[in-house]
Protein backbone atom coordinates (compact mmCIF):
# COMPACT_ATOMS: atom_id res chain seq x y z
CA UNK A 1 0.00 0.00 0.00
CA UNK A 2 1.21 3.37 -0.83
CA UNK A 3 0.26 6.58 0.97
CA UNK A 4 0.32 8.96 -1.91
CA UNK A 5 -1.85 12.04 -1.81
CA UNK A 6 -3.40 12.96 -5.04
CA UNK A 7 -3.05 16.53 -6.09
CA UNK A 8 -6.33 17.83 -7.52
CA UNK A 9 -5.39 21.45 -8.14
CA UNK A 10 -1.95 22.46 -9.31
CA UNK A 11 -2.45 26.29 -9.53
CA UNK A 12 -1.49 28.58 -6.63
CA UNK A 13 -4.29 30.70 -5.06
CA UNK A 14 -3.32 33.96 -6.79
CA UNK A 15 -3.89 32.35 -10.18
CA UNK A 16 -7.43 31.36 -9.27
CA UNK A 17 -10.51 33.40 -10.26
CA UNK A 18 -12.56 33.29 -7.04
CA UNK A 19 -10.07 34.83 -4.58
CA UNK A 20 -9.68 37.86 -6.86
CA UNK A 21 -13.43 38.14 -7.31
CA UNK A 22 -13.97 38.14 -3.53
CA UNK A 23 -11.19 40.72 -3.02
CA UNK A 24 -12.56 42.94 -5.82
CA UNK A 25 -15.99 43.45 -4.18
CA UNK A 26 -14.75 45.37 -1.10
CA UNK A 27 -12.03 47.03 -3.19
CA UNK A 28 -14.55 48.48 -5.64
CA UNK A 29 -16.76 49.53 -2.73
CA UNK A 30 -13.91 51.54 -1.19
CA UNK A 31 -13.17 53.21 -4.55
CA UNK A 32 -16.87 54.11 -5.03
CA UNK A 33 -17.05 55.48 -1.46
CA UNK A 34 -13.99 57.70 -1.96
CA UNK A 35 -15.47 58.94 -5.24
CA UNK A 36 -18.80 59.80 -3.54
CA UNK A 37 -16.96 61.58 -0.71
CA UNK A 38 -15.02 63.65 -3.25
CA UNK A 39 -18.24 64.61 -5.08
CA UNK A 40 -20.01 65.52 -1.83
CA UNK A 41 -17.17 67.78 -0.67
CA UNK A 42 -16.69 69.43 -4.07
CA UNK A 43 -20.41 70.09 -4.77
CA UNK A 44 -21.87 71.48 -1.56
CA UNK A 45 -25.65 71.46 -1.18
CA UNK A 46 -26.71 75.10 -1.50
CA UNK A 47 -30.40 74.36 -1.03
CA UNK A 48 -30.17 73.77 2.71
CA UNK A 49 -31.45 76.73 4.72
CA UNK A 50 -29.31 77.54 7.74
CA UNK A 51 -32.22 78.99 9.69
CA UNK A 52 -35.09 76.73 8.67
CA UNK A 53 -37.17 77.68 11.73
CA UNK A 54 -37.23 81.36 10.77
CA UNK A 55 -38.09 80.40 7.18
CA UNK A 56 -41.01 78.35 8.45
CA UNK A 57 -42.35 81.28 10.46
CA UNK A 58 -42.18 83.52 7.38
CA UNK A 59 -44.35 81.05 5.44
CA UNK A 60 -47.59 82.57 6.81
CA UNK A 61 -46.54 86.04 5.62
CA UNK A 62 -45.84 84.71 2.13
CA UNK A 63 -49.24 83.00 2.04
CA UNK A 64 -50.94 86.27 3.03
CA UNK A 65 -49.18 88.07 0.17
CA UNK A 66 -50.38 85.41 -2.27
CA UNK A 67 -53.94 85.71 -0.96
CA UNK A 68 -53.87 89.50 -1.37
CA UNK A 69 -52.72 89.15 -4.99
CA UNK A 70 -55.49 86.61 -5.63
CA UNK A 71 -58.11 88.94 -4.13
CA UNK A 72 -56.96 91.73 -6.48
CA UNK A 73 -56.96 89.34 -9.51
CA UNK A 74 -53.33 90.13 -10.24
CA UNK A 75 -51.37 88.23 -12.86
CA UNK A 76 -48.06 89.14 -14.45
CA UNK A 77 -46.91 88.21 -17.94
CA UNK A 78 -43.14 87.75 -18.14
CA UNK A 79 -41.30 87.67 -21.46
CA UNK A 80 -37.57 87.53 -22.29
CA UNK A 81 -35.99 89.15 -25.36
CA UNK A 82 -32.61 90.70 -26.15
CA UNK A 83 -31.06 90.28 -22.69
CA UNK A 84 -34.09 91.96 -21.07
CA UNK A 85 -37.24 90.88 -19.25
CA UNK A 86 -40.55 92.54 -20.03
CA UNK A 87 -43.13 92.48 -17.22
CA UNK A 88 -46.79 93.39 -17.73
CA UNK A 89 -48.96 93.59 -14.60
CA UNK A 90 -52.69 92.93 -15.01
CA UNK A 91 -55.28 93.36 -12.27
CA UNK A 92 -56.28 95.87 -9.60
CA UNK A 93 -52.89 97.24 -8.61
CA UNK A 94 -51.59 100.79 -8.27
CA UNK A 95 -48.19 99.62 -7.08
CA UNK A 96 -45.11 101.32 -8.58
CA UNK A 97 -42.21 99.69 -6.66
CA UNK A 98 -41.40 96.06 -7.45
CA UNK A 99 -38.74 93.48 -6.76
CA UNK A 100 -38.24 90.56 -9.14
CA UNK A 101 -36.36 87.59 -7.72
CA UNK A 102 -34.97 84.96 -10.08
CA UNK A 103 -33.84 81.90 -8.11
CA UNK A 104 -31.96 79.17 -9.91
CA UNK A 105 -33.39 75.79 -8.95
CA UNK A 106 -30.10 74.31 -7.73
CA UNK A 107 -27.26 76.87 -7.82
CA UNK A 108 -27.61 79.86 -5.50
CA UNK A 109 -24.79 81.88 -7.10
CA UNK A 110 -26.99 82.32 -10.22
CA UNK A 111 -29.81 84.01 -8.25
CA UNK A 112 -30.71 87.60 -9.15
CA UNK A 113 -32.72 90.24 -7.26
CA UNK A 114 -33.92 93.15 -9.41
CA UNK A 115 -35.62 96.17 -7.83
CA UNK A 116 -37.38 98.54 -10.22
CA UNK A 117 -40.04 101.20 -10.55
CA UNK A 118 -42.89 100.75 -13.00
CA UNK A 119 -42.46 103.67 -15.37
CA UNK A 120 -44.45 102.97 -18.53
CA UNK A 121 -48.07 102.16 -17.66
CA UNK A 122 -48.57 98.51 -16.72
CA UNK A 123 -45.45 97.18 -18.52
CA UNK A 124 -41.77 97.59 -17.83
CA UNK A 125 -38.55 96.30 -19.40
CA UNK A 126 -35.62 95.33 -17.16
CA UNK A 127 -32.13 94.78 -18.59
CA UNK A 128 -30.39 91.67 -17.28
CA UNK A 129 -26.80 90.74 -16.73
CA UNK A 130 -25.80 87.38 -18.09
CA UNK A 131 -28.15 84.67 -16.88
CA UNK A 132 -27.24 80.99 -16.89
CA UNK A 133 -29.54 78.45 -18.46
CA UNK A 134 -31.62 76.30 -16.17
CA UNK A 135 -34.84 76.09 -14.20
CA UNK A 136 -35.71 79.30 -12.37
CA UNK A 137 -38.36 80.27 -9.83
CA UNK A 138 -39.66 83.80 -10.41
CA UNK A 139 -41.17 85.89 -7.61
CA UNK A 140 -42.52 89.40 -8.17
CA UNK A 141 -43.10 91.32 -4.93
CA UNK A 142 -45.08 94.56 -4.84
CA UNK A 143 -43.29 96.60 -2.22
CA UNK A 144 -46.05 99.15 -1.54
CA UNK A 145 -49.18 96.99 -1.58
CA UNK A 146 -47.54 93.86 -0.10
CA UNK A 147 -48.69 91.27 -2.64
CA UNK A 148 -46.65 88.77 -4.66
CA UNK A 149 -46.98 86.43 -7.60
CA UNK A 150 -44.83 83.40 -8.39
CA UNK A 151 -43.99 81.10 -11.28
CA UNK A 152 -41.34 78.76 -12.65
CA UNK A 153 -39.84 78.25 -16.07
CA UNK A 154 -36.77 77.07 -17.91
CA UNK A 155 -34.54 80.01 -18.79
CA UNK A 156 -34.11 81.45 -21.38
CA UNK A 157 -37.85 81.73 -21.81
CA UNK A 158 -39.03 80.82 -25.33
CA UNK A 159 -42.64 81.98 -24.88
CA UNK A 160 -44.23 84.37 -22.36
CA UNK A 161 -45.06 82.87 -18.96
CA UNK A 162 -47.72 84.00 -16.53
CA UNK A 163 -47.00 84.50 -12.84
CA UNK A 164 -49.96 83.75 -10.55
CA UNK A 165 -50.54 84.21 -6.80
Amino acid sequence: MSNRLEKTDSKPWYKQFWPWFIIAIPGLTVIAGVNMLFLAIRNADTLVDDDYYKSGLALNQRMEKNALAASKNITVELNYRNQAIQLCVQGNSNNQQFELTMQHATLAHFDQHLAFTMSDGDCNVIALDSVAEGNYHFTLDALEEQWRVIGSSYFPIKAPITLHP
